[in-house]
């Protein structure tokens, strides 16, 4: 894991990941926003998160953003000690109980805690090379987080803001690895942390890492009613299973009932529902999707997922498989391709448009 994390510093990272035209850097020697946490390495981080959310919250750091409590919930019911709250930051006026999903920003907190940092190399093993049991249950936390994000937000990359005591760090996530800053002081080094903030709610959505042939669906959208008027049962729809079919009993073009039940399955839940946008050559092809069908596990690698989509153009299900390629300089560096279903799950044709981002 520690062979993924690559350390740049402070200007450069600003310089080519933030930048924004109209963002001066922000001065706050005169008030510090902190000043309630000078004492956070000896404070939970439940409390931490509190102090540290009520800071941001009432001053000007992020104009037209808010920083909102999430609930982070471990898989033990009876394990409170895990429970730890945890923040995001989201576009617009606080909420109380904010969409996990609408999130741009994701931010962890954690205790102080002697070699706990995993993005610390003077705190790593074997040279730099290997974590420790604490760092690796931290790491895998953030991956986790991230992992759910690269799947429902369709997301290119992603910014993590990670607070540990008085530390704080910006970490960008991509299917290739971390990216990650020097961990500062945020009391005594609060015009560094105030211009990271200040920063990142300025960026617009390709710079935050949100993919731009991804568009998210809300319930008033007519795509979103589209998609629960295709996920309706439908009489005409054909059982798959084996048996004898009479002459003329299953006509073209028809579908099987249990690609519209996966379909219906997809949007039976609070996950995000996309418009993908698939280019093959000179076309383009449109593709509403909900939950994935199967997605690979972990942050790293091509990150394939699968999906039972509605083609708008024919109005037909297909199986969308969107993954990424390695970069090479010969090959783009990603693929999404569509299996649209001819005759059953057997038989099928295969088209591979590519995208570059």
């Amino acid at each position: 894991m520690a062979g993924t994390i690559v350390h740049v510093e402070h200007d450069q990272f600003r310089r080519e990941l933030l930048a924004t035209e109209d963002a001066p850097l922000v001065d706050y020697a005169a008030s510090n926003p902190f000043s309630a946490l000078a004492n956070a390495e000896n404070l939970s981080g439940q409390a931490i998160s509190e102090f540290f959310i009520q800071a941001v919250s009432t001053s000007e750091i992020m104009p037209g953003c808010c920083i909102s409590p999430m609930m982070r919930v471990c898989d033990d019911p009876n394990d409170d000690s895990l429970k730890l709250q945890h923040a995001a930051i989201f576009r617009g006026p606080r909420r109380d109980r904010p969409c996990r999903f609408d999130q741009v920003v994701p931010i962890s907190f954690y205790c102080h805690h002697p070699r706990a940092d995993p993005f610390d190399p003077t705190q790593l093993r074997s040279g730099g090379e290997t974590m420790n049991d604490y760092q690796t249950d931290i790491y895998d936390e953030l991956s986790s987080s991230v992992e759910l994000l690269f799947t429902a937000q369709h997301r290119v990359f992603l910014f993590m803001i990670l607070v540990m005591g008085r530390r704080f760090r910006i970490l960008r996530w991509d299917r290739a690895g971390v990216i990650s800053t020097p961990s500062v002081d945020y009391f005594e080094q609060l015009t560094i942390a105030c211009d990271y903030l200040y920063h990142l709610c300025r960026l617009g959505d390709d710079s935050l890492g949100f993919d731009p042939t991804a568009t998210r669906l809300r319930p008033d959208d007519v795509d979103f009613l589209r998609m629960d008027v295709a996920a309706l049962p439908d009489a005409k729809d054909v059982d798959h299973s084996e048996r004898d079919l009479s002459e003329g009993g299953v006509r073209e073009p028809f579908t099987f009932a249990y690609i519209r039940s996966l379909f219906r399955t997809s949007l039976d839940c609070d996950w995000p529902r996309h418009r993908l946008v698939v280019q093959d050559g000179g076309q383009k092809h449109d593709y509403l999707v909900g939950k994935p069908t199967f997605h690979a596990s972990g942050t790293m690698g091509r990150g394939t997922r699968g999906y039972v989509a509605y083609e708008c153009s024919s109005r037909r299900f297909v199986w969308l498989k969107d993954a990424w390629r390695a970069s090479y300089k010969i090959v783009e560096t990603t693929t999404r391709y569509a299996n649209l279903w001819d005759i059953g799950p057997g038989r099928y044709q295969t088209s591979q448009p590519t995208r570059s981002e």
